[in-house]
């Protein structure tokens, strides 16, 4: 069981690491210019862009609009 919930640990370690990567690469398009708010949010795997948006806002404190 303890071995499990380590895994388990490790999985959602790797899981936040890889949100947070995806986060900065968004900001950092946004920031040079790189596409649209939509576009930079369709390229790095988000179907929905509200949820991109609600996703940016609440890791920055901004939303991703505000950056272009």
């Amino acid at each position: 069981m303890w071995l499990r919930l380590k895994g388990l640990g490790l999985a959602l370690a790797a899981l936040r690491l890889f949100m947070q990567e995806r986060m900065h690469e968004a900001r950092r398009r946004l920031l040079s210019g790189a596409g649209s708010v939509t576009e930079v949010a369709t390229d790095l795997g988000y179907a929905n862009v509200s949820h991109f948006a609600a996703a940016f806002r609440k890791r920055f404190g901004v939303n991703p609009a505000s950056l272009k």
